[in-house]
């Protein structure tokens, strides 16, 4: 039978995709971690090697694949808030874990941040604390085991400012510091402020670009 006279199928209602998630062994502690966030959550079906779970109604899988594959940027899922309740309640459950000294350092940051970027909107990318403002990345910041990081998600900015990070561990992209030795909130403002500044002339830029685009002149033929 020709493939192009086939009916289509009536497809049945239901979620058809299930997002899939690899894990080093930690598929079911993960499965659990998150139903304990979410409302409507529960694991469904655990087994060494695959756990099945529902967040928010949403079926997903987790399998025990090994340490071939990590997750990456690439994976990301984004949490809609509509109060700042949601958002606050949110913050706690990924501070959960986190040392008290480590979580002290962490929410001075956020309200440093937050003081120097009105407006700007909480959420998690690459797997980080993130702040964007006016759709754009603006700056991220993760506690680790040993030590806590700050991310101006800008190569520029940070070397605008590598005279006042000495004696900090910087690396491209990266500030580490520890609670013992932080960040100074006066600097992560300059940051902030940089980084708002850098944002907006990227904006302006890509509207006088687009603005150029749609009203070029037409050339005359000879």
């Amino acid at each position: 039978m020709n493939a192009s006279l086939a009916k289509e199928p009536t497809i049945s209602a239901g979620q058809k995709i299930t997002p899939f998630l690899w894990f080093d062994g930690q598929a079911e502690a993960a499965a659990r971690f998150y139903t304990s966030i979410f409302p409507d959550s529960e694991v469904t079906r655990a087994s060494p090697m695959i756990v099945n779970f529902r967040l928010c109604g949403l079926e997903f899988m987790g399998l025990n694949g090994g340490p071939h594959f990590k997750f990456t940027e690439a994976v990301s899922f984004f949490i809609s808030c509509e109060t700042q309740a949601e958002v606050d309640y949110f913050w706690d459950k990924l501070l959960a874990g986190v040392p008290a000294e480590q979580r002290t350092v962490l929410e001075g940051l956020r309200r440093t941040i937050h003081a120097a970027a009105p407006g700007a909107e909480e959420y998690i990318g690459y797997g980080l604390a993130g702040f964007k403002l006016d759709g754009r990345p603006l700056v991220y910041f993760d506690a680790w085991k040993d030590h806590c990081a700050f991310y101006p998600a800008s190569p520029a900015t940070q070397e605008k400012f590598s005279d006042e990070l000495k004696g900090l561990i910087a690396s491209k992209g990266t500030i580490r510091f520890t609670p013992e030795s932080p960040l100074p909130l006066a600097l992560v403002k300059k940051l902030v402020l940089a980084r708002v500044a850098e944002n907006k002339a990227k904006s302006i830029s890509q509207k006088s670009s687009t603005k150029t685009r749609t009203h070029k002149p037409k050339q005359e033929t000879p």
